[in-house]
């Protein structure tokens, strides 16, 4: 457990993280530390490009929280995880590149921003007719595709093999707290109404 001040500073960097996803990442919209009861991985900050593309963001703050997280289970066998693609963000200088999991990428926060200190490893596959959004190319006009999501479209970086039951979970989580809410005023409250029973008169009596 760190100090109160490393814990603004993981909050501080999880808006930071949220923020790049949403703008920069272009996911149409992603949660920060949200979590449920039928998955064990909490992420920092996961955003859906899609239904069936998701990008992760970790947050790590101090290089024991880095080296606590590769003893995770859903660490050790990726395909427990969340995320098509993942990333660690952290202040700058804290990991080397040569540090990371194969196939993460590495953002540095600091005051002028967010910089992509490594990219995610390309597919070894080449040539690919539509690499792993590129039906976002043939369903969209590209002219009008926010410029994050077309590089998205394009992009030959490998994706994870992933726990999507996890990712669904999620999904059904916010949508019962928006549900149990009325969030949308879609609730119905049935009146309390007496309802009168009456015999039907036997038709075979004279």
């Amino acid at each position: 457990m760190g100090s109160a001040a490393d814990e603004a500073t993981h909050a501080q960097l999880v808006q930071v993280a949220h923020r790049w996803l949403t703008t920069r990442g272009a996911c149409d919209f992603a949660f920060a530390e949200f979590g449920n009861n039928t998955t064990a991985e909490k992420p920092d900050v996961l955003g859906f490009l899609d239904i069936d593309h998701t990008v992760l963001i970790e947050v790590k703050i101090s290089r024991s929280d880095f080296l606590a997280d590769a003893r995770k289970p859903w660490r050790q066998r990726p395909e427990e995880g969340m995320g098509d693609w993942r990333y660690y963000l952290t202040p700058p200088g804290l990991l080397r590149a040569e540090e990371l999991p194969r196939n993460w990428g590495l953002l540095e926060a600091g005051p002028r921003g967010v910089r992509l200190v490594k990219p995610l490893a390309i597919h070894e596959q080449k040539g690919k007719d539509f690499p792993a959004l590129g039906r976002y190319l043939e369903q969209n006009d590209m002219a009008y595709m926010h410029p994050a999501r077309e590089r998205w479209a394009r992009c030959t970086a490998e994706q994870h093999p992933k726990h999507r039951a996890g990712e669904l979970a999620l999904l059904y989580g916010v949508a019962r707290r928006l549900h149990l809410k009325d969030c949308f005023g879609i609730l119905k409250t049935p009146e309390k109404t007496r309802v009168e029973w009456q015999v039907a008169p036997n038709p075979t009596s004279p």
